[in-house]
């Protein structure tokens, strides 16, 4: 009897045991733990340490104890980084580690804060603007990772930083100086190296910026509304790369400032107005950049005396008829003899005119279309390209009855009677993409920006105001800093490319 009763015992705890809901272990995380010094004179306690995700967003925060020991318990499997920070003193982050297990030994030393502040100027006057950058090496240097940031309008600069030796750049936007490193440095590798172990005063020296000056005329009277472009031979790339631009004023004169020491060459452009058309040239009165004359610049040099004497452009006009009269919305293209590249184009008026202006001696070739390319044919009526006439223009020369009579529908016009119909012409440009900042950007932020289009045009960037946002140029980066609060106009622009329009983008973003 006895063992009947343990048997229905044990049965019934059995079926107890699973009938039982099941208990969930507690799945405890790891610990993180590590030490911070501080300088002399502070107290530990007074630091904040923070444990941050692989997102550098805040976990959990702490303090450490008298001793200058923190530790966090429970944290899950993952990446990490410690950071600490302080009143007056710097704050410093580890190096991302993994918790799959207890972690120790992250410490952190933490460095006493000091101001550091002075004048900006050349040797040639002082800098009314810009920025300067404390970089604790050449490789934060590489990676726009500076220590200390701070924009001026009217001096002196200003910065906070710890304990260290630092180099400084010196970004220029106006004043007489130029962009570089302090004491006219050219270079991170050859800058001076500043030591900072107190609050003191530094007056930090740039490089004294060149200019070439100049007047552009026209039989003696100064062409106000013309620009003006500096190329410099880049000895790297063994090329000449566009530098700096200008416009004329109203007496002509122009200036090309903040030029660097080197060689260049100056391109004049033309003038169109609807009275006068005056053609572009290089100096000294080359029509080539190959040909033109190249001007050195030492570091802090103006050269005066720039001059240029446009002179009358070459045009062309002429009638487009056909079986019904006047053809109108006939589109003209006038191209480059030697290089086949379309050099301007027009489309005929209701009477069937047409004329081109601004046209730079040289020989040349005419193709008349209408839209879709259904019919076309070149001058002087003839079928294709290869049997075109050519006409050559002199300077000033107004070349007029280049006309053409163009059937409709009927191809059958041409002396050749009736040619194989040439190819239809290639799809019309389409607009280039460019990949834009985001449309709100936080204060004191770098944002990089592209440097090219997606098919590969070159882009320039303008912002504004310059108190709310500024383009930073590094050797081939460029870059937005957001330096306040307020709205930043972004305006990007790109030549043409191959099958592409010229590119004009802007955007107008919120500085929060």
């Amino acid at each position: 009897m006895r063992r009947v009763l343990i048997g229905l015992v044990a049965f019934f705890g059995l079926i107890l045991a699973v009938l039982a809901p099941a208990v969930p272990a507690h799945a405890a995380g790891s610990t993180v733990s590590g030490t911070i010094t501080v300088p002399t004179g502070f107290d530990v306690m007074d630091v904040t340490v923070r444990i941050l995700d692989e997102d550098s967003d805040v976990v959990s925060s702490t303090s450490p104890d008298n001793q200058g020991d923190f530790t966090f318990a429970d944290v899950p499997n993952g990446e990490y980084q410690i950071q600490a920070s302080g009143d007056g003193m710097s704050t410093e982050r580890s190096a991302w580690f993994m918790v799959n297990a207890d972690v120790s030994g992250k410490n952190l030393t933490l460095r006493e804060i000091f101001t550091v502040s002075g004048s900006v100027s050349s040797s040639a006057g002082p800098v009314t603007e810009g920025y300067v950058e404390f970089f604790a090496s050449c490789d934060d240097w590489e990676d726009d990772d500076s220590a200390a940031y701070d924009y001026f309008e009217d001096q002196p600069y200003s910065v906070d930083l710890p304990t260290g030796s630092y180099r400084v750049r010196i970004g220029v936007y106006s004043g007489l100086g130029l962009s570089s490193w302090h004491n006219a440095k050219s270079s991170c590798l050859s800058a001076d190296v500043v030591a900072v172990n107190g609050d003191q005063t530094l007056n930090l020296v740039t490089l004294p910026s060149g200019q070439i000056r100049g007047t552009v005329r026209y039989n003696g009277v100064g062409v106000s509304d013309s620009w003006v472009v500096a190329y410099r031979w880049d000895q790297g790339d063994e090329s000449w790369d566009y530098y700096d631009d200008a416009d004329t004023a109203n007496d002509g004169s122009y200036t090309l400032s903040r030029l660097t020491p080197g060689t260049y060459k100056v391109q004049f452009g033309g003038y169109y107005s609807a009275t006068l058309s005056l053609s572009g040239q290089w100096w000294n009165g080359a029509a080539t950049l190959a040909a033109a004359t190249q001007i050195p610049l030492a570091s802090g040099q103006t050269v005066n005396g720039i001059d240029a004497n446009l002179q009358k452009a070459a045009s062309i006009s002429g009638v487009v008829t056909g079986p019904n009269g006047a053809r109108k919305n006939v589109d003209v293209t006038v191209f480059d003899s030697a290089s086949g590249e379309a050099v301007d184009d027009t489309s005929t008026a209701l009477d069937g005119s047409w004329k081109i202006q601004g046209l730079e001696p040289g020989t040349y070739y005419l193709r008349f279309q209408e839209e879709g390319g259904v019919n076309r044919e070149f001058w002087n009526d003839k079928a294709t390209v290869n049997t075109a006439d050519t006409f050559t223009l002199t300077v000033g020369q107004d070349l007029t009855g280049l006309n053409a009579w163009l059937g409709s529908p009927d191809p059958c016009e041409f002396q050749n009677n009736c040619p194989v119909p040439p190819p239809p012409p290639p799809p019309p440009p389409a607009d280039q993409t460019l990949k834009m900042p985001a449309k709100s950007i936080k204060k004191g932020k770098t944002v990089k920006l592209a440097s090219r289009t997606t098919q590969g045009s070159k882009v320039t960037w303008k912002a504004s105001p310059t108190k709310v946002c500024k383009i930073k140029k590094k050797k081939s980066a460029v870059s937005l800093r957001t330096l306040k609060k307020g709205k930043c106009k972004l305006t990007a622009g790109a030549p043409a490319a191959s099958g592409y329009n010229p590119l004009s983008s802007k955007v107008t973003i919120k500085v929060k």
